[in-house]
């Protein structure tokens, strides 16, 4: 991985439950890490291929390895968020991670 590609400052978010003042669970996000990455959307090809697994994967996000990210966490990245559907180790050498995201609706 070229460190040259790395040029989006994006923020990986967990979710975490609270409690309000009536005892009510309360969903928020609190930062896991704040990373430099590269961004990219998947090309028709590619889209098509995904959609065998998941049907909702609309890009690709490369950082470098970053022990603990786990699907069902999220991307912020001016101001849009992009849910984990799936982080990849590729060769399990942890070097780099690439994760398969779709633009949520998660706030």
């Amino acid at each position: 991985m070229r460190a040259g590609n790395l040029r989006h400052r994006i923020t990986i978010e967990q979710k975490t439950l609270a409690r309000d003042t009536y005892g009510g669970e309360v969903v928020t996000w609190t930062t896991f890490a704040t990373v430099w990455a590269d961004i990219q959307p998947l090309n028709g090809r590619e889209l098509i291929a995904a959609q065998a697994v998941q049907s909702e994967i609309t890009g690709k996000i490369f950082i470098r390895y970053l022990p603990g990210v786990t699907a069902g966490m999220r991307v912020s990245y001016c101001g849009k968020y992009y849910d984990i559907q799936v982080p990849i180790d590729p060769g399990l050498k942890h070097r780099e991670l690439q994760l398969l995201v779709s633009e949520g609706l998660t706030k």
